[in-house]
């Protein structure tokens, strides 16, 4: 359920009507966006239908817009449509809308997100040929571990990718002797960091790296940054087991909800994760702001992987996984100061079932993430 896509085909819809009923002529919603409001004051979403096709329906846009919003108020799930600055729609969505959302995230599981956008056309993506990836040196270690991450996300959008045999290396983006000098300094206890420069291929292999944080800490972390910029690795920073380090914060969240799936077993032995107790749980019951800000989150996923496909950047699915799980973790700390809002509400079963669907749809989407980096999901943490 890309939620982008479904307003993009309401709006469509909307102007299909319009044009039946004869207020506007047959009209080309090549050109229509549907975005996120970037001021959440402005509503859910933002179109600009009208301001394109105002020339074409020979009206102002404001007009057309008004004209737009009177259809789009009629859909159930719209809480309300406003027609905004030079023509700009503003639409937010009932509570209904985002409790489908959870709704489809639990049925498509780890599959939410996935697409046939690529349409089978076939991709071939170079591969560094020479040695094991652990073998690598930096520069082309994050060569290789992009290349990974892009087949994975153009496969998971419908592209038929094949790797192929491509350069044996080329730029590290960091100078060799920074690296050796920090990796010495985090096995003598000393806080570390790799930064800057581009050189030549480093004596230091991301064997050597992984020995030092783990292996899902490296790719992460690397993946995290552009290619196109110099390597930044804190490696202090990426063995400690806090918020800071940006892997363990998002492994740490998908563990938490497993960890919040199992625990209310105890209390509610029919409530097993992926049992019809929680799936089919009673939605409409997440009313909490924090709980729809959470499910806002969810919904960005499958456009943002759309988009992240589209232009090839895998670092955009990271930083998205880093914000999701903020936003878990700072919904199960108001849980902390405010019993009645945790997942976990002895009293009552069903609000906890439908908090317990929520949190599993959390898990499905951080566990499809990060697959998609090549990172683990684990379920518990120490």
């Amino acid at each position: 359920m890309n939620i982008l896509a479904l307003v993009h085909g309401r709006v469509v819809t909307a102007l299909q009507a319009l044009a039946r009923d004869g207020a506007v002529p047959e009209l080309d919603a090549a050109g229509i966006e549907v975005a996120p409001a970037r001021d959440p004051a402005h509503g859910d979403l933002v179109c600009n239908a009208a301001l394109v096709l105002a020339r074409e329906a020979a009206m102002p846009p404001r007009t057309l817009a008004a004209l737009l919003a009177g259809q789009l108020r009629s859909t159930g799930d719209t809480l309300s449509v406003e027609v905004a600055g030079a023509g700009f729609l503003n639409l937010q969505f009932a509570p209904s809308f985002w409790h489908g959302v959870v709704a489809v995230i639990l049925k498509a599981g780890r599959d939410y997100g996935r697409s046939d956008a690529g349409r089978g056309q076939r991709i071939d993506l170079a591969c560094i040929r020479g040695g094991t990836l652990a073998d690598l040196d930096l520069g082309r270690g994050r060569a290789a571990l992009v290349t990974d991450a892009r087949a994975r996300l153009l496969a998971f959008t419908g592209y038929d990718v094949r790797r192929v045999a491509g350069p044996r290396g080329g730029s590290t983006g960091i100078r060799a002797d920074a690296v050796s000098q920090q990796v010495r300094l985090l096995r003598a206890g000393v806080p570390a960091r790799l930064s800057a420069g581009v050189a030549a291929p480093l004596p230091v292999t991301l064997r050597e790296v992984a020995g030092e944080v783990g292996a899902d800490a490296v790719r992460f972390a690397m993946l995290c940054q552009q290619p196109s910029q110099p390597i930044d690795l804190d490696l202090a920073r990426l063995v400690e087991p806090c918020s800071d380090n940006p892997v363990f914060h998002v492994q740490y969240a998908h563990a938490r909800a497993k960890s919040l799936l199992r625990n209310a077993v105890g209390i509610f032995p029919e409530l097993r994760e992926g049992k019809a107790a929680v799936t089919g749980s009673e939605l409409a019951l997440l009313s909490d702001p924090g709980e729809i800000t959470l499910i806002k989150q969810l919904a960005a996923f499958p456009p943002l992987i759309a988009a992240a496909a589209r232009v090839r950047e895998p670092h955009r699915v990271a930083l998205y996984l880093h914000d999701l799980a903020s936003c878990f973790h700072s919904q199960v700390r108001r849980g902390n100061d405010l019993p009645h809002l945790r997942f976990i509400q002895a009293g009552d079963g069903t609000l906890t079932a439908a908090r317990l669907a929520l949190a599993q749809a959390n898990a499905h989407v951080l566990a499809a993430g990060l697959k998609l980096l090549g990172v683990l999901a684990p379920t518990e943490m120490q």
